[in-house]
C-alpha cells in the first residue's frame, strides 16, 4: 500500500517517471503526482500480468515523450483507476491515460485539460475489456485525432460519463476510433470541435453502438469511413432538438448535429408538450446552503432511468455517493450528511453535487461550514 504520498519532479528516461511496477499489484491511494517526466507513463507505469489499483489520486502536469502523460497500463497489467483526477498532462498518445494491450477499469474520474498528438484525454490501443464508467472528460485537446479519446484495435465500453468541450486538429474532436469495437451508453457528447472535420466521433472501420445519451453542439456528430463501412447504431439519443439530427435525405428537417449515411438514428428521443426530455434533468435546490452539517439535494428526473448522485470536492475528487442505480421519474430529494464514503466528516470548504441520469447531468455547489 502506498498512501498519502507526493511524487513530484522525478524523471525516467524510459518508463515510470515517478512510479514503475512490473508484474506487481500495488494499491496507490490518495497520492499526488506532479511535474514528473518519462519516456512513457510519466506519473506511473504498470506492465505485466498484475492487478494494480489507483484510488483518490491527483495526477497533474506530468509529461511523457511517448504514451501516457499521466498513467500507462501495458502488456496485461489490469489497472483499476477510481476517484482520480487528471489535469494538464501531456504525451504523444493518451495525454492523461493510456491502455496498451491491457484490460482495465476507470471509474468516477475527472480528465480535464490534457494534451496529446493522439487522444488528448486517453488512448486505448490494442486493448480488450476496457471499461470507462462515469468519467468526466472535458477540455482535452489532440493535435491530430481524438481530442478526448483515441482508440486503435481496441474493444471497450464507455458508460454514464461526459465527453465535452474537447478538440482535435484533424478529426474526432470528441473521439477517434479506428479498427475498434466500442459501446457507448448514457454518455453526454457535447460541444466538441475539430479543425478538419467531425467535431463529435470519427470512425474508421469501427463497430459502434451509442444509445441513451445526448449528442449536440458538435457540428458533425458522427462520421464513418473504412473498408468495409460499418453501420452505427445511434438510436435512442437526444440530438439537441426535437427534430433530431440532420441528414440531407433521411432527415432534412433535423436541426441537430449532422450524421453520416451509415448511422441509424431513428427513433430518437424528443420532448412532448410539458414533458421534458432527459437532457432537461435539473437540480432544483440545495438546502440549507451553506450547510453546517447535513443538507438536502432536490432534483427532478423526467422519466425512470439509471443514474447517480455523487459529491466531489473542489479538486474533483469523489467524496460520497448519494445514489447509484435506478432513479424514479419526477421530483425527489436526497440527504447528504456531510460525511465522506468512509463516514468521516468532510472538512469545511466548497463541494459539488453531480447528478447523472442516462446521458444528462447537472451540477450544484455546496458550501460546507464547520
Amino acid at each position: 500500500m502506498f498512501e498519502d504520498n507526493i511524487f513530484t519532479e522525478n524523471f525516467a528516461g524510459l518508463h515510470g517517471g515517478a512510479f514503475f511496477s512490473e508484474n506487481g499489484s500495488p494499491v496507490i491511494r490518495n497520492c499526488e503526482f506532479r511535474k514528473n517526466l518519462a519516456g512513457e507513463g510519466a506519473a506511473a507505469y504498470f506492465i505485466g500480468e498484475s492487478d494494480p489499483v489507483m484510488v483518490g489520486c491527483r495526477i497533474e502536469m506530468n509529461t511523457a515523450a511517448g504514451m501516457g502523460g499521466g498513467v500507462v497500463a501495458d502488456l496485461f497489467a489490469s489497472l483499476t483507476i477510481r476517484d482520480c483526477s487528471f489535469d494538464r498532462n501531456t504525451a504523444a498518445s493518451g495525454g492523461a491515460v493510456a491502455f496498451a494491450a491491457a484490460p482495465g477499469v476507470m471509474e468516477d474520474c475527472w480528465v480535464t485539460d490534457n494534451f496529446a498528438t493522439f487522444g488528448g484525454g486517453m488512448a486505448i490501443m490494442s486493448a480488450e475489456r476496457v471499461e470507462i464508467n462515469r468519467v468526466v472528460c472535458e477540455r482535452n485537446e489532440a493535435e491530430m485525432y481524438g481530442g478526448a479519446i483515441y482508440s486503435s484495435d481496441a474493444v471497450f465500453r464507455i458508460e454514464g460519463g461526459t465527453i465535452a468541450d474537447s478538440q482535435a486538429g484533424m478529426a474526432g474532436g470528441g473521439c477517434w476510433f479506428m479498427t475498434s469495437d466500442a459501446v457507448i451508453a448514457g454518455t453526454s457528447i457535447v460541444r466538441n470541435a475539430s479543425v478538419g472535420a467531425t467535431g463529435g466521433i470519427a470512425l474508421d472501420t469501427t463497430t459502434l453502438s451509442i444509445t441513451g445519451g445526448e449528442i449536440w453542439g458538435n457540428d458533425v456528430a458522427i462520421s464513418v469511413s473504412g473498408d468495409p463501412v460499418e453501420t452505427v447504431d445511434a438510436r435512442g439519443n437526444w440530438w439537441g432538438d426535437d427534430t433530431g439530427p440532420y441528414h440531407p435525405t433521411l432527415n432534412p428537417g433535423g436541426l441537430g448535429d449532422i450524421v453520416a449515411d451509415s448511422v441509424l438514428f431513428d427513433p430518437w428521443i424528443v420532448s412532448s408538450g410539458e414533458e421534458e426530455h432527459l437532457s432537461r434533468l435539473s437540480l432544483e435546490s440545495i438546502f440549507p446552503n451553506p450547510a453546517a452539517a447535513s443538507t438536502t439535494v432536490a432534483f427532478s428526473v423526467p422519466f425512470e432511468t439509471r443514474g447517480s448522485v455523487r459529491v466531489f470536492d473542489a479538486a474533483g475528487r469523489h467524496v460520497a455517493t448519494l445514489a447509484d442505480g435506478t432513479l424514479q421519474a419526477g421530483p425527489q430529494s436526497l440527504r447528504w450528511d456531510g460525511r465522506d464514503s468512509r463516514g468521516v466528516p468532510a472538512s469545511q470548504g466548497v463541494y459539488f453535487v453531480r447528478i447523472e441520469a442516462g446521458g444528462a447531468w447537472d451540477v450544484g455547489r455546496i458550501a460546507l461550514v464547520r
